[in-house]
């Protein structure tokens, strides 16, 4: 019985979101909320992109924004009673450092896979996700096809058989 947590903070994609949950009859199944998912809680601005409904982003700034509510990871394991996190997919424009980066490890060593897709930063490097995964005691894959894209998994939660599939990736 999975559960599936989605968390969206443009109105129109969250509104977009709960439709497609209906249609496919995943109500009870899928949760979406419509918050940011960042390093700490509080309101901030989102800025818009143009023409593109994937490519909202705190960093990359333009003229149209909104305010979103943020959440942490540490509040949706909590608020959610997560106690083990089988698959997390990373896809927040930029998002990705605030996030792992302040998450503490009582979350990280919770999660069993994460695949996210990476971005350039100004202020970090993807080294720096790397090292705070590897030292939440997970193992850090790059898509070689796909340089942003970037998989860890945790060999404590995983199934032996399970972790040697994911070897297909070069370990970093």
């Amino acid at each position: 019985d999975a559960r599936v947590f989605c968390f969206e903070p443009n109105k129109d994609n969250f509104e977009l979101l709960k439709e497609n949950i209906k249609l496919n009859s995943f109500e009870g199944r899928i949760f979406p909320f419509n918050v940011a998912v960042c390093g700490e809680s509080g309101k901030r601005k989102l800025f818009l992109s143009e023409g593109k409904t994937g490519g909202h982003s705190f960093y990359r700034e333009s003229e149209r924004h909104v305010v979103v509510e943020c959440i942490t990871l540490k509040e949706i394991f909590e608020r959610n009673k997560i106690d083990v996190c089988d698959y997390m997919k990373i896809d927040c424009e930029g998002g990705e450092y605030d996030i792992l980066l302040n998450a503490p490890d009582e979350c990280l060593k919770r999660i069993r896979f994460i695949c996210m897709e990476t971005h350039v930063s100004k202020e970090h490097s993807i080294d720096e996700i790397k090292e705070r995964l590897r030292k939440a005691g997970m193992k850090v894959f790059i898509d070689r096809r796909y340089e942003e894209m970037m998989y860890a998994v945790n060999p404590e939660l995983m199934e032996k058989e399970v972790f040697e599939s994911v070897k297909v990736f070069k370990p970093e």
